[in-house]
């Protein structure tokens, strides 16, 4: 990446690539639209309002230090998304975060009326202490039926608010014009609210605005992992300064009114004199989180620990996340033998090209668990085996090479390396680029190592390949094979029987619709031609310039640098892509255990 692309993303938490990667900027049609978000957008294009990125930047910004603070200072944040692609992705990020989430449908008065919703938690959780414990074993089976239904009833809707004690201390809402009942709630109640607000959407119901797409699958996920990355960091912080004194997870300690930045709209959030009776709890009363069966289950998946140990764990720990985590390595307790088949889904994808710019090389090496993706020693092992690959020709094998500083094989470092750590890691893939004659590598590794990209140009002459305008279109088609996930260069470079295959595959969707078979070679061409836009690199729309193809651009820049420019191959590697997940009967073991 280029150095004023770091600079940039030093100064924001989101730099504006990174959001014109994920589509962020495209906003609704021009007749759908909310006149009052006329100062977020920067124009139109193909009937589509453009949203000013620049502000999207520097309001994300805003908005991560205000959530910081608020998590640091002892607060929690709900996380609301109930539209269908944004429901999986609400529930992963708020779940890292340690925070709550609504992702199926808004309840009327789940704020307003906590006190009759903190009833139902109640309830929720001593119904699943009751199948824990083996109560459901001394029953019959239609009043465990019954149970399980009406447990099942609330897991479904309050299932993410199941550990919160008390009022959030701010919201976090994607499209706050669908979730117009929780902002209203909100509001009314003094709580701030962050929110993903799109051109239809009407701002002054907003705290913190952050102007942007709150429909593609992507932008969702790019603003919603950040937004968890800001809870994260302000736990972190409250851990550093000993301030964990709210409610604000699974481990709930006495509550104290958060200090909040002023805001602008909107009436005071009560302090705690003032609050229903319900929620308050008296100065230095300590309460023992309750420890779910949901948590056991994730500290289980993350350690492969026994569920026993994860429970005591979990006790020991007062229900922290990260701190169980830590007790249970600390006491040796993640079985490396019970992982050594397991499926290795999470680690990272890491790009690099070599000094001189000759030769470039993308690496996947996978991990269990995310926990230890993130540590240091498997950091520095795929640091190593980049520059292994870098050192190693097209084609071979990885494996038997020499490791860096040591005498034994890359094969058996690995081995002594998943070993200590007590998990399967696999190195899965790796490619290597060497350029042919003149031109340029460029490289991009997307969402700290989920997908990466090796993009090889070719130029006519060597001085081609330093002109500002051909660097440019390297970055940007290197974003654009991240974000589209092209399979070839162009049309010609598609296997007949891909597009055979294709063919067959329209001619049945066709023959489904009952469409006259005269009429099918005609749409089965037109059919191929889009499905060519979606495979083909060069026809693809570009994501930075829509409304033109990658093919287009590419003739543009090479008319701007006075010379042929071609792209010859790429290479995308997308972290855990094909890998298929072991999905363990949790259930059955729970209730085997509570028989036991």
């Amino acid at each position: 990446m280029t150095q004023p692309a770091e600079a940039a993303a030093s100064a924001f938490p989101l730099p504006v690539r990174s959001l014109i990667d994920a589509g962020v900027h495209f906003g609704h049609q021009t007749k759908r639209w909310n006149p009052k978000m006329r100062p977020f957008i920067y124009g139109a294009r193909n009937g589509v309002h453009i949203v000013d990125l620049d502000q999207t930047a520097r309001l994300f910004k805003r908005a991560y230090d205000f959530l910081v603070e608020t998590v640091g200072k002892g607060g929690h944040v709900l996380f609301v998304g109930t539209k269908r692609q944004a429901q999986e992705i609400v529930i992963e990020e708020s779940t890292r975060a340690q925070m709550f989430f609504v992702t199926n449908r808004w309840l009327g008065g789940t704020l307003t009326n906590f006190r009759t919703v903190k009833g139902g938690l109640d309830r929720l959780r001593s119904l699943e202490r009751m199948k824990e414990d083996g109560t459901y074993e001394q029953l019959p089976k239609k009043e465990v039926s019954q149970l399980e239904k009406e447990r099942e009833r609330f897991e479904k809707y309050v299932g993410g608010l199941k550990n919160m004690g008390a009022l959030p201390h701010a919201m976090f809402v994607i499209d706050p014009h669908q979730e117009a009942i929780a902002v209203s709630e909100a509001k009314k109640l003094g709580i701030p609210v962050v929110a993903i607000t799109d051109t239809n959407c009407d701002p002054d119901l907003i705290d913190f605005i952050i102007p942007g797409n709150d429909d593609a699958i992507r932008s969702i996920k790019l603003i919603t992992a950040r937004v968890a990355d800001a809870c994260v960091e302000g736990l972190s912080r409250r851990r550093d300064t000993g301030r964990d004194t709210v409610d604000a997870g699974p481990a709930r300690g006495p509550k104290v009114e958060v200090e909040r930045a002023p805001r602008g709209r909107g009436p005071r959030r009560p302090s705690n004199d003032e609050a229903p009776q319900s929620l308050q709890r008296e100065a230095g009363e300590t309460v023992m989180a309750d420890i779910t069966a949901s948590m056991v289950k994730e500290l289980r998946e993350r350690t492969q620990a026994g569920m026993s140990d994860c429970k005591a764990a979990l006790v020991e720990a007062e229900g922290d996340m990260e701190k169980a985590v830590e007790v249970i390595l600390k006491k040796g307790l993640a079985k490396s033998a019970k992982r050594a088949g397991a499926a290795a889904t999470e680690g990272e994808v890491r790009a690099a090209i070599a000094p001189g710019g000759k030769h470039a090389v993308i690496v996947e090496v996978n991990s269990q668990t995310d926990f230890v993706a993130r540590n240091p020693d498997f950091q520095r092992f795929v640091g190593d085996v980049v520059d292994v690959a870098l050192a190693t020709p097209a084609g071979e094998d990885l494996g038997g090479r020499p490791y860096p500083g040591s005498d034994k094989t890359l094969e058996a470092t690995r081995q002594a390396i998943a070993g200590t750590i007590g998990e399967n890691i696999q190195v899965r893939r790796w490619a290597r680029f060497d350029l042919d004659g003149a031109g340029l590598i460029a490289s991009y590794v997307h969402m700290g190592g989920k997908i990466g990209v090796l993009l090889e140009l070719g130029t006519e002459t060597p001085d081609l390949a330093g002109h500002a305008a051909v660097k440019a279109f390297a970055d940007d088609t290197a974003m654009q094979i991240a974000a589209m996930s092209p399979q070839w260069v162009e049309k010609a470079h598609v296997p007949a029987d891909a597009v055979a295959k294709q063919a067959e595959i329209f001619a049945a969707q066709l023959k489904d619709e009952g469409k006259p078979e005269a009429a099918w070679p005609k749409i089965i061409e037109g059919k191929k031609a889009k499905w060519f836009t979606e495979v083909c690199l060069l026809d693809q729309e570009s994501c930075v310039t829509p409304g033109s193809s990658i093919d287009k651009l590419r003739a543009e820049v090479a008319k701007a640098a006075g010379g042929m420019v071609t792209i010859r191959r790429f290479a995308r590697f997308e972290r855990g892509e094909g890998i298929e997940k072991k999905s363990d009967d949790f259930a059955s073991e729970v209730a085997k255990m509570a028989g036991g």
